[in-house]
C-alpha cells in the first residue's frame, strides 16, 4: 500500500518511487537483515511505453511478438541496503502481442537432479518456448520447473507474472499468475 500511496502522490516515475519507498523502509524496519527486492513497472496503455525500476529484483524480460527476447535488467539496489540508494528508470516500447514477463528467484535459483542452478539464460530458453499468450507462458514456466526439479518441492517461493499488451485500441491487458 505504501508503493501505491507514493505512485499516486507523485509524478508516477517508478525510480523515484523506489527512492522515496526505500527511505521510508530504512527509517522504519530496524532489522539489519531485512530487504526487500522488487520491480515496480507502469504500462501506458495508450502508447504502450513501459516505465520501470527495480531494486535488486530478478531480470524482467519482453517477449516480442515476432518471437525475440529482450532482458530487462535490474536498475538499483535492494530495498534497504542503504537510506539514500539511488533508482533509474527505463523505458520500454511495447507493440501489440508483446508479453512482459517478471518471476521471483525461485525459478533462476532452482535447481535440477544435479543441483545445477536454471539461471537467467535457462530462464529466458524457457520464456522464449513457451506459447504465445500470456496465461500460456507463465503455465508453461510452472510445468518446466515442475519437471526440471522431478516433482520435488521448491526451496524458494516461485511466482510468475505474464502481461500481453494488447495495444491503444484495447482497455485490456492480460495479468496472469
Amino acid at each position: 500500500y505504501t508503493i501505491r500511496t507514493l505512485a499516486l502522490e507523485g509524478d508516477g516515475d517508478p525510480a523515484v518511487i523506489l527512492a522515496k519507498f526505500n527511505a521510508m523502509y530504512f527509517r522504519t524496519v530496524k532489522d539489519d537483515e531485512a530487504f526487500v527486492v522488487l520491480i515496480l513497472g507502469i504500462i501506458d496503455s495508450q502508447t504502450g511505453e513501459l516505465r520501470y525500476a527495480s531494486a535488486g529484483h530478478e531480470p524482467a524480460f519482453v517477449r516480442r511478438f515476432g518471437g525475440e527476447l529482450e532482458l530487462l535488467p535490474p536498475t538499483g539496489p535492494i530495498i534497504g541496503a542503504a537510506p539514500f540508494s539511488a533508482y533509474s528508470s527505463e523505458v520500454v516500447r511495447l507493440d501489440p502481442g508483446d508479453v512482459v514477463v517478471w518471476t521471483t528467484d525461485g525459478l533462476t535459483e532452482s535447481r535440477d537432479g544435479q543441483r545445477r542452478l536454471l539461471g537467467t539464460e535457462g530462464l529466458a530458453a524457457w520464456i522464449a518456448a513457451a506459447p504465445p499468450e500470456a496465461g500460456d507462458v507463465a503455465d508453461s514456466l510452472v510445468a518446466a520447473l515442475r519437471r526440471r526439479s522431478g516433482g520435488a518441492a521448491t526451496q524458494d517461493d516461485v511466482a510468475v507474472l505474464a502481461v500481453t499488451y494488447d495495444g491503444a485500441s484495447s482497455r485490456r491487458l492480460s495479468p496472469v499468475g
